[in-house]
């Protein structure tokens, strides 16, 4: 299923929302028609452009879960009310989680116009933005997930990933022995390295800060806006850091990989804009720390992913999505990435 099953919804969303009392919820007018079109798949939710007149809105389903058990859409609603005094992330509107008249979670929120983020010439416009969610008081936060343990928590994370891989009879034998050395010389660091990391000193972290994810309408400005907030949690801030450098998040869309002078860069404007708040501490000493733990994350979803893909009824599927999947998954990309922390590798 893909781009037939989001064209199948949209006439439920138009008729969900042409109600004088949703119409007055998310801001249209009491008349006119009003226009649906696609704007964004991804991995667990569609997207829509819904106007009305002269306003626009962005329509939200949700497909999958990205939080385990739980209300997937109602978390990223009230995600989204507790971040709105600080003006990084898109106004909510609606949620519907009862599944009543659209079979599935259903947010409308506020559409950004702009663009994706330039790797090549707006890292400290990335920077201060991170910056800014990560000097967000979290006191009085709705019901975050919190990452008790770091290192130990990614490398559980990944490792749940992992384990329907594992079980899997056609994925690469190869693929597989170097998962699982990872794991173990991984599993030993996080051991030793888990000081580095303070429980008071977690930060609302976004998860996924790769550059479609940000939205930018004015390169000038102090920061952009951030979409997609399917998954913010408590943790260390050093997590968006690393996954903002990684380069399975600059290539996935983008084909690109940062320079050391951009990464430095990137880092020390982060350092400056958070000034003295504690989410600075010895900023480049934890991303050295979790970066190998974030990268496992990242290409240990792409084994689950691969395993998803390859089998039948997956609701949502993108090609080019899946082309990134098998192109992180050849072991000559895992062993260069992990060599530097896997001896002998």
């Amino acid at each position: 299923m893909g781009t037939d099953f989001a064209a199948s919804l949209q006439p439920r969303v138009l008729a969900y929302l042409d109600r004088a009392d949703r119409r007055a919820q998310v801001g249209f007018g009491p008349e006119g028609p009003l226009a649906i079109t696609m704007l964004a798949q991804g991995e667990y939710n569609l997207n829509y452009l819904v106007t009305g007149g002269t306003r626009q809105v962005v329509a939200r389903i949700n497909t999958g879960t990205q939080i385990g058990a739980g209300d997937q859409i109602g978390y990223e609603y009230r995600a989204l009310e507790f971040l709105r005094p600080a003006g990084i992330a898109p106004e909510p509107y609606l949620l519907d989680n009862s599944g009543a008249e659209i079979p599935f979670g259903f947010l409308v929120e506020q559409y950004l116009p702009g663009r994706p983020l330039d790797y090549a010439t707006e890292v400290s416009l990335a920077a201060r933005t991170i910056a800014a969610l990560h000097t967000v008081p979290t006191a009085g936060h709705p019901d975050f997930l919190v990452v008790p343990d770091p290192l130990t928590g990614s490398w559980q994370e990944a490792k749940g990933f992992l384990d329907v891989f594992f079980v899997t009879d056609d994925a690469d034998p190869t693929v597989k022995r170097i998962f699982t050395r990872v794991l173990a010389t991984l599993q030993e660091r996080a051991a030793k390295q888990q000081n580095r990391f303070r429980p008071e000193e977690r930060v609302i972290i976004h998860t996924d800060v790769q550059a479609h994810n940000f939205v930018v309408r004015d390169p000038s400005a102090r920061r952009a806006k951030l979409v997609d907030w399917e998954k913010p949690m408590l943790d260390d801030g050093s997590y968006d850091l690393c996954h903002f450098l990684t380069p399975t998040s600059t290539l996935w869309k983008c084909d690109y990989v940062f320079s050391d002078a951009q990464r430095t860069s990137f880092v020390n404007t982060y350092a400056t804009a958070v000034g003295d708040h504690h989410a600075g501490r010895d900023v480049i000493g934890r991303i050295e720390t979790r970066m190998p733990f974030v990268y496992l994350r990242a290409t240990g979803w792409c084994a689950m992913a691969w395993v998803e893909y390859t089998r039948p009824g997956r609701l949502l599927r993108n090609e080019k999505t899946f082309e990134k999947i098998v192109e992180y998954l050849v072991p000559d990309f895992l062993v260069n990435l992990f060599r530097p922390y896997v001896p002998g590798l």
